[in-house]
């Protein structure tokens, strides 16, 4: 099984990416539901660092509780499932062997962080009731008895071992009808990939990036509180800060191909051919073509900032982030493939 992968910059396209993958018999499609938790805040690769690199005896204990929490939290409840119903609900059984798997000792106990984590309230709210136990009674102080303390120290080969075991067990079980291909959403990040390209043995990823222009006129509509609309100014920063690699460039790894959200609209059939190449899905196979990614309904959703009114603003982008552009004026939007549609107006995809 081949897993494949969108990644983006927030508000990109790589939807569109998801939905044309999906039209081919060959893939289970795991929709556009994002699965970040290899490489979100407290996820896998926050645990690796504070295993390896970082190691010492009360972080790694606090980066498997914490890991864990995120976990819980990604798992879902009968309320709100979230992570359990893609995963054949297997999600929290899997991860809390890999747990066990990484763990040297297990016990019970808690530290500063069991308080820290519940928030100031509980904290002070514990101190206060210790200092009455401590004054009426012959106890120290009031515990937590349902907290365990880790003690986990792999190698680094180690680490790596069971991550892509823990990885490629949750994608087996993902992958209900046993497709030779696993579409998987966000599942790696758009910058420093390479990290977390070990974790897999088999993907391929496709970076999709917009131009600057319409992602920030997109922003402006959509009042995304992520990206930064208050000023064109900030916006600029915010997008270089998005695409900045230090010292190396994930795009270049064999597993990574890079296209711009256009690409699928004014240039389809030669875009579709390269991913098709890059990944090795067949061309007989796109038995469904147009039923979810039409790029004759889609590009309405390209040059939104020809009529957005603020010209000073549009220069500006121009000027600054001018290597992003997309060169619109190779292309027509008469020669745009697709189905006819009669809404030619923005939508939020």
């Amino acid at each position: 099984m081949k897993i494949i992968s969108c990644a983006s910059f927030r508000n990109t396209g790589s939807s569109a990416v998801t939905d044309l993958i999906s039209e081919y018999d060959t893939v289970h499609s795991l929709t556009r539901y994002e699965f970040r938790f290899l490489h979100d805040t407290d996820g896998v690769m926050d645990l690796e660092y504070n295993l390896i690199d970082n190691h010492n005896r009360d972080n790694s204990n606090h980066a498997v509780k914490r890991f864990l929490r995120l976990s819980r939290f990604n798992a879902g409840k009968w309320f709100n499932k979230r992570y359990e119903p893609f995963f054949n609900g297997q999600y929290m059984r899997l991860t809390n062997e890999y747990v066990e798997e990484l763990t040297d000792l297990k016990y019970k106990g808690h530290d500063f962080y069991d308080y820290y984590d519940k928030g100031l309230f509980f904290y002070y709210r514990k101190r206060l009731e210790n200092k009455i136990i401590r004054k009426l009674t012959k106890k120290k102080r009031s515990v937590l008895e349902n907290e365990f303390m880790y003690c986990a120290y792999p190698t680094e080969e180690k680490f790596l071992s069971c991550t892509k075991k823990y990885v490629k067990s949750l994608f087996q079980e993902a992958n209900t009808d046993k497709k030779p291909y696993l579409l998987v959403d966000q599942i790696v990040p758009s910058t420093n990939m390479e990290k977390c390209l070990r974790y897999f043995e088999d993907i391929c990823v496709i970076v999709v990036d917009r131009d600057p222009r319409d992602l920030f006129v997109s922003a402006v509509l959509l009042h995304d509180p992520i990206v930064p609309t208050e000023s064109v100014e900030a916006f600029c920063d915010w997008f270089l800060f998005t695409h900045t690699e230090r010292g190396r460039d994930s795009f270049s790894a064999p597993q990574v191909i890079k296209i711009n959200f256009e690409d699928l609209i004014y240039d389809y059939s030669n875009t579709v051919k390269k991913i098709e190449e890059f990944t090795g899905l067949q061309p007989a196979d796109h038995k469904n073509s147009f039923s979810m990614l039409n790029p004759k309904r889609s590009v309405h959703n390209t040059q939104l900032w020809k009529e957005y009114g603020k010209k000073e603003e549009i220069d500006y982008i121009e000027k600054k982030l001018g290597e992003y552009l997309f060169p619109f004026e190779k292309y027509s939007k008469d020669s745009v493939e697709g189905l006819d549609v009669t809404e030619t107006g923005y939508f939020d995809r």
